[in-house]
């Protein structure tokens, strides 16, 4: 009887632990909202041509897919590793107030270089990235001259 009293009040104190976020700031992990999409008032056309000039110029991405007409966006895959390789799809989107941009992040790893498998990506990669551009497009830094 007093092992399971004992028992029940380690497991007790570990969901408490794992529910508060023990070991994270508390706050930022309370605040910090996933995105994985964006809205703007911008035109699809004028939202995928500056996500294009933003993906290119200041991440260095080269694009396999650009089409206005269906709103697509897709980057080669890019390796981060030996081992690992991501490639980024973006869609906009026509929305009430002007357009809707989504963005998914591929993810896959290899034991051997050759054959890849996919893995979860998270929201973290996609959310990140649509910070930096809401950041960049309310900028009003000036446009890169090609």
């Amino acid at each position: 009887m007093r092992g399971q009293y004992f028992l029940w009040i380690g497991l007790s104190v570990i969901f408490l632990l794992s529910c508060s976020g023990a070991g994270k700031n508390k706050e930022e992990f309370a605040n910090k909202e996933l995105k994985t999409y964006m809205q703007s008032t911008l035109a699809p056309l004028d939202l995928l041509n500056r996500t294009i000039q933003y993906l290119e110029y200041y991440r260095a991405y080269n694009l396999s897919i650009r089409d206005g007409a269906r709103g697509l966006i897709v980057t080669e895959w890019v390796d981060d590793s030996v081992a690992e390789r991501h490639r980024v799809t973006i869609r906009v989107n026509e929305d009430i107030q002007g357009s809707i941009l989504t963005a998914h992040f591929e993810r896959q790893s290899s034991e051997d270089g050759h054959s890849w498998k996919e893995e979860a990506s998270g929201r973290q990669a996609e959310s990140h990235l649509i910070a930096e551009l809401e950041t960049y497009l309310k900028s009003s830094a000036p446009q890169p001259q090609r």
